[in-house]
């Protein structure tokens, strides 16, 4: 089982039982690395119209060269371990309330992407009046 511990190529035999015990060539397997899953996002909202903010990612099978996808696009991501991420969102994505779809994609060792969680830039309701002065 120790083979199907970590992700890449292994060479699988097979061996004939006694007397002969002979082995046969070996042919490659694949072993797939288990896909990214997010179980929080921290903080859970951004106020719109928040300058930068920093999201912070738990979940499982993360890879060193994970990124944070935010609708798509990824954003500055540091791998803290394989259960944590933390990622920079910059103010122009803040401008408006909305909801995106954030995911995390590993590059390595083969490219998989987590199923998206819904994170919410909460719209402002602060009203600007022009200022006058005479």
């Amino acid at each position: 089982m120790a083979q199907l511990s970590a992700a890449g190529t292994v060479t699988v035999t097979t061996r004939a039982p006694a007397p002969g015990e002979f082995v046969s060539n070996g042919l490659p397997f694949a072993v797939l690395a288990l896909p990214p899953v997010i179980s929080q996002v921290s903080p859970t909202s951004i106020l719109a119209g928040t300058p930068q903010a920093t999201l912070t990612i738990t979940g499982t099978n993360f890879s060193a060269d994970a990124q944070l996808l935010w609708d798509g696009a990824a954003l500055p991501t540091v791998f803290v371990n394989s259960g944590k991420l933390s990622a920079q969102v910059a103010a122009s994505l803040l401008v408006e309330g909305k909801t995106v779809g954030l995911a995390v994609r590993n590059r390595t060792p083969q490219e998989s992407v987590s199923p998206p969680v819904a994170f919410e830039v909460v719209p402002s309701n602060a009203i600007f009046l022009p200022l006058m002065t005479r």
